[in-house]
């Protein structure tokens, strides 16, 4: 299980909950929304393409996700 964002996003007791039901669990986070985006990329290793969106607008990165999951890309914001 992947959780993407520090403590301030989704709490500790989550992921606690998590693990004490066995649960590998895996937090992808920085200190703000553009570090917590390269760590999850830098998880992810390298890609072929890259897809930069916005982290000024919340809708603007879910935007092309769909678009990108055909091509594997690494999504930036």
């Amino acid at each position: 299980m992947f959780i993407v964002g520090g403590t301030g996003v989704v709490s500790g007791q989550i992921e606690e909950n998590l693990k004490s039901r066995n649960i590998q669990v895996i937090r992808l986070a920085g200190i703000t929304q553009y570090d917590t985006s390269a760590a999850a990329a830098n998880y992810l290793g390298p890609s072929e393409q890259v897809f930069v969106v916005s982290g000024e607008n919340v809708p603007d990165a879910p935007c092309p996700s769909l678009s990108m999951q055909p091509a594997k890309g690494v999504l930036y914001f």
